[in-house]
């Protein structure tokens, strides 16, 4: 697929507006920041928000709070001096680094 070489986010973008789950799911997986703009600047979840699709919007916001969630995680860990091995864990199980 040339536009996914060319332009991941924009890709991205396109399966989102046209409630391509499945599609959204490999190219994240494949490492897509979900939280890029098309050439308009308008991210996945504006697109599939916009035209109704709401399985691609729950599945987006469904990895946007796992992310929060081990952020928060790694804060806590931190703060309260314990070991951060489990967030390296779980931080690289869902692609933060």
């Amino acid at each position: 697929m040339q536009i996914m070489q060319d332009d991941p986010a924009s890709a991205l973008c396109a399966a989102a507006g046209s409630g391509d789950l499945s599609q959204v799911k490999r190219l994240i997986d494949n490492g897509v920041d979900p939280n890029k703009g098309d050439y308009d600047r308008r991210t996945a979840l504006h697109l599939a928000a916009a035209e109704g699709n709401d399985k691609v919007c729950l599945f987006r916001l469904y990895v946007g709070l796992f992310r929060v969630y081990v952020h928060i995680l790694f804060l806590v860990y931190v703060s309260l001096g314990l070991s951060s091995s489990r967030y390296t864990i779980c931080a690289g199980v869902c692609g933060l680094f």
